[in-house]
């Protein structure tokens, strides 16, 4: 019989596993580059994404050590994990590009930056939006495809007022309640519902990065090269672990690339456009030609 939280998981895995389906049969390249999430050049170790697989690794371990501990120390380890995993950037930008390619628009790579509140004279700083604004966000595009599941789902165990009351420190736990004062009147709720909070908390992103996985791994499978309506040739660069990049060949003999490993992100001939959408330098138009070639050789499938 399964425990509650495989139980979550299997609810959570059904509706990924639709959401990731829909993305890819509706914009399948720009599917490809939010699995990737393609972004610019970085050297060592700049990817949050590998640091978050390191940080459920630790997760996982201090929550089977708490089973052990009493008193409020569980719940206390419990929250401090549930406030930095409904944080993560890198699994909010992905939800934001799957239900972007879902209802058919473009990959972006910063898919949150009309909330960005920017400083006076300087594009380059900004404040970033708040877990909050972004999952707000998140259910209006989900919401514009019709997607009810989506917000359901996130409800189940996003909760901002606790999020907010942990953070900035103004809870008490008693012996059966989680209480707090900060942001209005005062509030609590039971510490069976911090619990399940926190197991479908974890129940959720277990199932994401599993189907994330699963999909990466997918490609292995699929034919490595397809034709782009742009007489451009698409590449699938795979490895033991799935999908890792991609390269667009050009008619001219020129290409693009784009990789992510666990310390090295590389891309060639690729940068955004202002919209936030890719775009590729091609080299010489004049010498593109109506063929689909690779390295200067007609491409047969």
């Amino acid at each position: 019989m399964l425990n509650k939280q495989e139980l979550y998981r299997e609810e959570y895995k059904e509706y990924l596993m639709d959401l990731f389906s829909k993305a890819w049969n509706r914009k399948p390249v720009d599917f490809i580059y939010s699995l990737l999430r393609v972004t610019g050049i970085h050297q060592g170790h700049w990817d949050p994404y590998t640091e978050l697989l390191e940080g459920f690794e630790d997760y996982n371990n201090i929550l089977n050590y708490s089973d052990t501990l009493k008193g409020k120390t569980p719940f206390r380890v419990g929250l401090l994990m549930y406030c930095q995993a409904i944080e993560i950037t890198a699994i909010h930008e992905l939800l934001a590009n799957l239900l972007r390619c879902a209802s058919g628009q473009e990959f972006v790579i910063k898919p949150f930056s009309q909330l960005h509140i920017g400083k006076k004279n300087n594009p380059f700083s900004y404040v970033p939006p708040s877990a909050n604004k972004k999952i707000k966000e998140l259910k209006k595009i989900a919401n514009s495809i019709n997607d009810t599941k989506f917000s359901s789902i996130i409800d189940s165990f996003y909760n901002d007022q606790i999020r907010n009351s942990f953070v900035h420190s103004d809870y008490c736990i008693t012996s059966e309640e989680y209480r707090w004062t900060e942001g209005g009147p005062a509030s609590s709720v039971s510490l069976d519902y911090i619990n399940d909070l926190i197991t479908r908390t974890f129940a959720f992103y277990e199932a994401l990065l599993n189907v994330w996985k699963s999909w990466l791994l997918w490609f292995n499978k699929h034919p490595k090269y397809f034709k782009l309506p742009q007489y451009e040739v698409f590449e699938l660069l795979t490895n033991e672990n799935g999908l890792y990049g991609f390269e667009v060949h050009f008619s001219n003999g020129e290409k693009a690339h784009f990789s992510r490993e666990a310390n090295k992100i590389d891309a060639v001939n690729l940068s955004p456009n202002e919209d936030g959408t890719i775009n590729f330098f091609v080299g010489d138009l004049g010498k593109l030609e109506r063929l689909w070639k690779i390295n200067g050789k007609e491409f047969v499938e």
